[in-house]
């Protein structure tokens, strides 16, 4: 483990040795499963950037960065996640306006890091009717 300790306060639990599948909704899972093998098979990052509905009303914007790591044998088996959370009052007032879904992708793409991209990102999971994130706390 790197960095992350803060991912705690946020989560409201320890996130060490977890999977980071255990704190998504289950109708993500296919769509970044999808977008982690395609870095790893491909060589190439993953830039993402998202807003999410809180159980308060608040509005997140989620801008994450996911590299693939390789072993000592060149096979990559790990992902390096960066994620950075910060308070939209623009996504807020969109959002109770209905302009747009509560949780959605914004932007997405392959970013190459040398060795070229996949021709086509995996089509985002639809999340209109997903029930807003229930973190214990959030510090922003």
């Amino acid at each position: 483990r790197l960095i992350g300790s803060e991912l705690e306060s946020v989560f409201g639990s320890a996130t060490s040795g977890t999977s980071m599948f255990d704190n998504m909704i289950s109708e993500e899972w296919e769509y970044y499963e999808r977008v982690y093998s395609e870095c790893a098979e491909n060589v190439c990052a993953g830039r993402i950037q998202r807003s999410v509905s809180m159980g308060t009303g608040l509005m997140l914007e989620v801008e994450s960065l996911c590299v693939p790591l390789a072993d000592n044998d060149d096979d990559p088996c790990f992902i390096l996640g960066v994620m950075v959370m910060k308070q939209s009052r623009d996504l807020s007032v969109k959002a109770q306006n209905g302009d747009i879904p509560k949780n959605q992708i914004l932007r997405q793409k392959f970013v190459d890091l040398g060795t070229g991209i996949p021709e086509d990102m995996p089509p985002p999971p639809t999340l209109e009717n997903v029930a807003p994130f229930q973190f214990r706390q959030l510090y922003i």
